[in-house]
């Protein structure tokens, strides 16, 4: 994905995707870098893992996602 592609994106809703791989994540991550516009974030139903979880969080640069006001994530269930 390029920067023109991701960088006005003002929300999204990653919610019904499947729970992704910690490679999944991973490149996930690089995407979510080119979102500078974004502002919400909903992934609360795709069921995030605790290595999925800390694949994109801790990958993201630093200043990443500097308009984010709100994120959406749960654990699934055990």
């Amino acid at each position: 994905m390029s920067q023109r592609q991701l960088g006005g994106i003002e929300e999204l809703n990653l919610s019904d995707m499947r729970a992704p791989s910690v490679e999944e994540a991973r490149r996930l991550t690089g995407c979510l870098e080119l979102c500078d516009s974004l502002e919400v974030l909903r992934m609360s139903t795709c069921r995030l893992d605790d290595a999925a979880c800390v694949a994109i969080f801790s990958s993201l640069a630093t200043g990443a996602l500097p308009r984010l006001t709100v994120l959406y994530v749960a654990q699934p269930h055990r």
